[in-house]
């Protein structure tokens, strides 16, 4: 059985893991609003193809921004959040593993054992 002391020094660590995971979603977010700037200032020319291929870039940018958003949450137990931002990485390439798992973990910390599709 753990100490009064274990157990208070557990539950800082807790606090400060959920601290530093909050500090990290403030920066992905931050990192999605200059993705969107981004893109949105610039003064391409508008064609289909180049349209396109920049749409493409700006998903690809931000797969491992909503991956590591995901993982924040996850480990802070916020099965909905996780499950929300893997569900954006899906939409963009619905066969990442790292969505897939994480959405998968997320379900299985919310009590959902079975899932009928993988969507």
């Amino acid at each position: 059985m753990e100490s009064f002391l274990e157990l208070e020094k557990n539950l800082a660590c807790s606090k400060d893991e959920i601290k530093m995971y909050n500090e990290a979603l403030i920066k992905y977010k931050n990192s999605l609003i200059e993705i969107k700037l981004l893109f949105n200032k610039e003064k391409l020319l508008n064609k289909d193809k180049l349209n396109f291929i920049i749409k493409k870039i700006k998903n690809i940018l931000k797969i491992p921004v909503y991956l590591n958003m995901a993982y924040c949450y996850l480990k802070k137990k916020e099965w909905s959040e996780t499950i929300s931002y893997c569900n954006k990485v899906l939409e963009i390439d619905k066969n990442n593993i790292k969505a897939i798992y994480r959405r998968c973990k997320a379900n299985i910390g919310n009590g959902i054992h079975k899932v009928k599709t993988l969507k």
